[in-house]
C-alpha cells in the first residue's frame, strides 16, 4: 500500500499535515533510493574486487610454485657443485696419497681408478687412512710403486782462495780468467765493499 493524499485525507489529516508527511515520505524514499544505489555500486565494486583478488591469488599461487621450482633447482645445483668440488678434492687427495706411497706419477690416473673407497674412508675431502685404503692396490699393482732410494754422494767443498778472503786489492790484481774461476769469492768480496 502506497502513501497517497487520498489515504491521508481518509485519516482526517489537515492539508498542511498531509503536505509535511508526504514531503518527509519523499525525502525518506529518496534517501533510501540513494542508499540502495550506493549499496548496489559497492556490491558491484566488491564483486570486481573479489574477481581481481581471485586472479591475484591464482597468479600468486603460480609465482609461488615457480619460486619453489627455482628454489629446488638452485638447491640441486648447489648440491651438484658441492659434490663435484668434493670429488675433485678427493681425486687430488688420492693423487697425493698415491704419489706419497711411491706410485709412478704417469700411472697415478690409472691406479686411482683401481682404488675402492667408501664414505667411511673420507672425512670430507680428507682420506682418513691412506695406507689401509691403498694397501690392496699396492699389492695388486706393486710394479707401479717404488720406494725412494737415497744415493750417497761425495761431500763437496767449495774451492777457497789460497790466501783466504779476497780484498779489494786482490780483485784489482786478478785477471778476467781468475775472476771467472773464483766468481763466488769475487762476488762475496764485492758485496762486502
Amino acid at each position: 500500500m502506497s502513501l497517497t493524499r487520498k489515504l491521508l485525507r481518509e485519516m482526517e489529516l489537515t492539508d498542511e499535515a498531509i503536505g509535511r508527511i508526504l514531503a518527509a515520505h519523499h525525502e525518506a524514499v529518496d534517501a533510501l533510493t540513494l542508499q540502495r544505489d550506493d549499496a548496489l555500486a559497492a556490491a558491484a565494486d566488491h564483486e570486481q574486487t573479489v574477481a581481481e583478488r581471485d586472479v591475484l591469488r591464482t597468479e600468486a599461487a603460480a609465482h609461488h610454485a615457480e619460486a619453489e621450482r627455482l628454489r629446488t633447482e638452485l638447491e640441486d645445483f648447489r648440491q651438484q657443485v658441492h659434490q663435484e668440488r668434493t670429488e675433485a678434492s678427493r681425486r687430488a687427495a688420492l693423487h697425493e696419497a698415491l704419489l706419497h706411497a711411491g706410485a709412478n706419477e704417469q700411472a697415478i690416473p690409472l691406479l686411482a681408478q683401481a682404488v675402492r673407497t667408501s664414505e667411511e674412508d673420507w672425512a670430507g675431502a680428507v682420506l682418513l687412512d691412506a695406507q689401509h685404503t691403498l694397501a690392496p692396490v699396492i699389492r695388486e699393482y706393486a710394479g707401479f710403486f717404488s720406494s725412494p732410494v737415497p744415493l750417497p754422494t761425495e761431500r763437496i767443498t767449495p774451492p777457497l782462495h789460497p790466501t783466504g778472503t779476497l780484498t779489494h786489492e786482490d780483485l784489482k790484481a786478478m785477471t778476467a780468467e781468475e775472476i771467472n774461476q773464483n766468481w763466488l769469492q769475487v762476488r762475496s768480496a764485492l758485496g762486502q765493499t
